[in-house]
């Protein structure tokens, strides 16, 4: 009786422990997998070839060539974990949670993998010359002119000069003759002699030093704007020209500083609320709401805000740093415009705006030294230089413009055309928006007498300029901070005008904000070569950054070149019109990484055979 009951109670326990074990899913059950592998790429071509295996390490299948699975994978706990292997990708992990009662096949979601490889980067870009051309000097006739020319006249008295020695030699060189009223420490000097000295002998004494670099008299330099009467206050026609509101999605030039040479000195307009203190006063004029006339109203075009009232700028969101160069005549010596540079270069500045301008008349290859020093330290502190090209209709720039450091931008009228008195020649580079008092000026922010601010309508270079500073700022803020290359941009992203490529009345063209932003749209590389109207790939290939740069991922070891590829018309055909370009040959090492490997782009010509990008095949080992 009892080895009955001892039986009976053995069942009983393996009973509960089979029912238990399975209503626990410890039972084995099986789940057919389908699904998809592709790469990563712009592409994401099927990838042939992926081994899938379980937990265990057993290979379930692979993927045929257009990388679909079928496969069966057998769990016993509700939970299924693959990996996906591929020698030239990186594997993939998945997991799968399954109900054993009711799951028998599952649709897996396409499966992207990254290529495994060494690592290139570097960026591509398309090189644009300027043409050479010939110094030339012709005036407007007096019907073409709408402004008067403007003849600089020094500052009686006053010298700049540059010299390669301590400051102890200059000061004891002028002892009873004058004194240094500035200084910028870089071995630029504005000197001030007394009456009864005879200027000519003194000059003469330092241009003869071997410790001088030069000495000139401190000339003069003017604003390039004049005021208008318009028919619409608030007609924002020249960001209407440059599509601004759509370019805003992408950039508004936060975190970038424009620093403005002009007559303001400080704001309490509602439209600028960027301003940075403390605004730098070179004049010494203090607080005089009058004197912020012309500065007003070009920083207004550069940094309005959105607010959905009044006026809005090209780059509402950028920073604004006002230094006062300019007295109440609005005229200003080199040397205190030299001084506002130096202030901009102390302050950190990414863009120099100067809607100003100067010229000898009689000399007009003559190109102010004193200035152009100030201009190279600018430029070789990385700060974006964009000046007023002038407004005397005659084949010559005024200075700053004509310098090369410096973006020389032209004025358009609302029907896109040049102005008539808009300067041009040898180192015109853009156009925009700059207005006439024929058909509509520049509206922006400005002083009125008895609201104290309101709006302006001014026209001229004065006002083209702030556009090109304003778009420089969205690009810098978009992550490219190169000056060349930001210029470089400008240039080739130009709406064309006048004569098809670059001439000497508008330069490379209308600047174009939208393009600028979207220059690398449609831009690829990979690794391989381009040859006999197929390609090789030995990467993926990926999209390039808005900037040109790119980092390239998964490249196999082994000799080859980075392809760069600007698909213009974005029909996936490397075809005539498009730009394409190979760097060196190069030999990938594994655990190497290659950086700064950089790609010129050419135009493809007619007579290329079309690579269909859509079907290359990914070259075997």
């Amino acid at each position: 009786m009892k080895k009955i009951k001892k039986f009976w109670c053995l069942m009983m326990i393996l009973f509960i422990f089979i029912t238990g074990c399975t209503t626990s899913g410890i039972h084995l059950f099986t789940v057919k997998l389908t699904g998809e592998i592709r790469d990563n790429s712009i592409l994401n071509q099927p990838i042939k070839g992926v081994q899938i295996v379980d937990y265990t390490g057993k290979m379930l299948g692979v993927t045929d060539a257009a990388g679909q699975f079928l496969v069966e994978a057998t769990t016993d706990k509700g939970v299924i974990n693959l990996s996906f292997q591929h020698v030239d990708f990186e594997t993939h992990s998945l997991e799968l949670v399954v109900d054993g009662k009711s799951t028998h096949s599952i649709q897996v979601p396409t499966l992207y993998l990254k290529p495994a490889g060494e690592k290139i980067s570097g960026r591509i870009y398309r090189q644009l010359i300027t043409p050479e051309v010939v110094f030339q000097t012709t005036y407007a006739t007096s019907a073409q002119k709408q402004m008067t020319l403007f003849d600089s006249q020094v500052v009686q008295g006053e010298y700049n000069l540059v010299i390669h020695e301590d400051k102890k030699w200059l000061i004891e060189l002028l002892r009873d003759r004058g004194k240094i009223i500035y200084d910028s420490h870089k071995g630029f000097y504005t000197i001030r002699l007394n009456p009864d000295v005879d200027s000519f002998e003194l000059v003469n004494e330092l241009e003869k030093s071997d410790v001088v670099e030069f000495i000139t008299p401190n000339y003069l330099v003017e604003t390039q704007g004049n005021v208008a009467e318009p028919e619409n206050e608030l007609d924002l026609w020249n960001m209407q020209m440059l599509d601004m509101p759509t370019v805003w999605e992408y950039s508004t030039g936060i975190g970038v500083t424009v620093a403005v040479l002009d007559s303001l000195h400080t704001s309490a307009h509602p439209e600028l609320v960027n301003m940075l203190p403390p605004p730098v006063d070179i004049t010494g004029e203090g607080e005089n709401l009058y004197l912020n006339g012309h500065g007003l109203h070009v920083a207004g075009i550069i940094a309005a805000v959105r607010n959905n009232v009044g006026v809005v700028g090209v780059a509402p969101d950028v920073s604004i740093l006002p230094i006062r160069v300019f007295d109440r005549t609005e005229i200003a010596s080199i040397s205190s415009v030299v001084q506002g540079i130096y202030q901009a270069i102390e302050a950190g500045v990414d863009v120099i705006n100067m809607s100003l301008g100067a010229i000898r008349l009689g000399d007009p290859a003559y190109d102010f030294p004193d200035l152009h020093t100030a201009i190279k330290d600018a430029y070789e502190a990385g700060i974006v230089l964009v000046a007023a090209a002038g407004n005397s209709v005659y084949g010559n720039l005024l200075y700053p413009a004509a310098y090369p450091e410096v973006i020389a931008v032209g004025a358009v009228n609302i029907y896109g055309e040049r102005a008539e008195y808009s300067n041009y020649g040898p180192g015109i580079e853009l156009m925009a928006p700059g207005g006439d008092d024929q058909t509509a000026p520049i509206v922006s922010t400005g002083w009125d007498k008895t609201e104290k601010y309101g709006y302006a309508a001014k026209y001229g270079t004065s006002m083209a300029a702030p556009h090109v500073s304003g778009v420089a700022a969205l690009l810098i803020s978009s992550g490219i901070t190169d000056p060349d290359y930001i210029r470089l941009i400008l240039r080739e992203t130009a709406i064309d005008m006048d004569y098809p490529g670059y001439d000497l009345k508008t330069g490379y063209g209308l600047v174009n904000p939208f393009a600028v932003l979207h220059r690398f749209e449609h831009s690829y590389v990979f690794f391989g070569s381009v040859e006999a109207g197929f390609a090789q790939v030995r990467s993926q290939v990926i999209q390039v950054e808005v900037n040109g740069s790119y980092e390239l991922f998964g490249v196999r070891p082994g000799p080859g070149r980075v392809v760069g590829w600007i698909d213009m018309n974005a029909n996936l055909l490397i075809d005539s019109g498009d730009y394409l370009g190979e760097s060196t040959e190069l030999e990938v090492i594994s655990g190497n990484m290659l950086t700064d490997v950089d790609v010129e782009l050419n135009l493809v010509p007619g007579e290329f055979c079309a690579i269909d990008i859509g079907v290359i095949i990914w070259e075997q080992d």
